[in-house]
């Protein structure tokens, strides 16, 4: 863009508040270092969760709609009409692009996207940032910076050339996220994972010590504890005995596993953290208290509380950003719920005769959403019912159906 040269020069000024989470590296009561990264590859439950949501979003078309006296349309000659449904860029399609947004909104709390124009001020491309690598600038005026460094090259944007999505945010700007509340417990996870390794690297055998008859040296020491471990150690001598002789005895300072309540341990942890990320239990396999009634209730809260809150927020933000004052009268993009909502075949059917018995829906219009083809213009056609009427005609009404005339067909007899 024309300004960003002088906005380069304006973001050395004093007059700058800079905001960036200090957080993402911070040190767990349990001991563990939480970061994204590691949360995500190394704590099974927070990857799942990232997984699920992400994917409820991914799936969703995201679409782009022009408003006409007839009503909306779909409007594919718009050059947002190919970011958006076909490649919002040069190495992602449009499902990787929305995955983005939730991951890093998940694990970040915030998602930032560098609009890219050519020289006529046309959008030509959607690059998704690294959301640990971007700075938020406040000016003393009220308006924001985005500083970050993309292949090796220093950038300072306006806030006109980055979408950016925040998560929950209790400043209005920067956003806080389910990774942020719950590090303690993907913490104690991380740590009960590296016992339990370092448990079956163990042979289940807990800590000890060997208790000598007589005074050892340190090679003598060292030269026992080798060939301890390697006659007792590794999961393949779980449950084996250990024959002792010259007078040693062994003598455990630790506890054994199923006294910890480990299984209990997990569970909670795993219960809280998805919880925090706003996912229900079933969807990670526990299935302790699900029935088939609580969970398709659980369904329709995850669509109505979850889903649609953060589909809303994306949608309004895409809506300010990609389109001018003008363009935002006529054009907007929007979320396709259809797939969330999806059924099975006897209640899409029951939906669909409703529908198109009240006139709402067109027989072809019901064929699209099922990826029919049209039937043709007979099948535009909406039907309704005989039996309806307005009340101030009931009367009339019911003397056609008994095959009389009505008020004004006597009164011109």
């Amino acid at each position: 863009m024309i300004f960003r040269n002088i906005m380069n020069q304006v973001s050395k000024e004093q007059d700058e508040r800079m905001w960036k989470d200090s957080s993402y590296n911070r040190i767990t009561s349990s001991g563990e270092s939480i970061t994204p990264e590691s949360a995500f590859s190394n704590v099974g439950t927070v990857f799942e969760c990232v997984v699920i949501r992400s994917n409820s979003i991914s799936k969703l078309p995201l679409q782009l709609f022009k408003t006409t006296k007839n009503g909306k349309v779909r409007d594919k000659s718009h050059n947002l009409w190919y970011l958006l449904e076909k490649r919002p860029n040069k190495w992602q399609t449009p499902s990787q692009f929305k995955s983005y947004i939730e991951v890093s909104r998940l694990l970040w709390g915030n998602a930032y996207i560098e609009i890219i124009f050519d020289r006529s001020g046309n959008i030509v491309a959607l690059e998704p940032l690294n959301p640990g690598e971007v700075t938020i600038i406040e000016k003393t005026n009220g308006s924001y910076l985005y500083q970050f460094t993309k292949n090796g090259v220093f950038k300072t944007l306006s806030e006109e050339e980055i979408i950016h999505i925040p998560y929950i945010s209790i400043d209005g700007k920067i956003g806080k996220s389910p990774l942020s509340v719950a590090r303690e417990n993907a913490g104690n996870l991380q740590a009960i994972n590296k016992f339990e390794g370092g448990f079956y690297k163990n042979g289940t055998m807990t800590a000890g010590v060997l208790e000598s008859p007589s005074q050892l040296n340190k090679e003598a020491k060292d030269k026992i504890k080798a060939e301890w471990a390697s006659l007792y150690g590794g999961s393949h001598n779980a449950g084996s005995i250990a024959v002792l002789d010259a007078g040693f005895n062994y003598k455990p300072i630790t506890i054994p596993l199923k006294d910890i309540e480990f299984i209990a341990s997990r569970k909670m942890n795993k219960a809280e953290i998805a919880t925090i990320f706003d996912v229900p239990l079933y969807m990670l396999n526990d299935l302790d208290n699900a029935k088939f009634n609580n969970v398709e209730q659980q369904n329709l809260r995850y669509l109505t509380d979850v889903l649609q809150p953060n589909i809303t927020a994306i949608e309004e933000e895409f809506n300010y950003k990609l389109f001018t004052i003008s363009e935002s009268k006529k054009y907007y993009v929007k979320f396709n719920l259809n797939s969330a909502m999806r059924a099975d075949s006897k209640t899409r059917s029951e939906y669909y005769k409703e529908m198109i018995g009240i006139g709402i829906m067109s027989i072809n219009e019901a064929r699209v959403l099922e990826e029919l083809d049209s039937i043709g213009e007979m099948g535009d056609k909406h039907f309704i019912s005989l039996n309806y009427t307005t009340l101030d005609t009931i009367e009339d009404h019911q003397r056609i159906v008994k095959g009389g005339d009505t008020d004004e067909e006597q009164e011109e007899g």
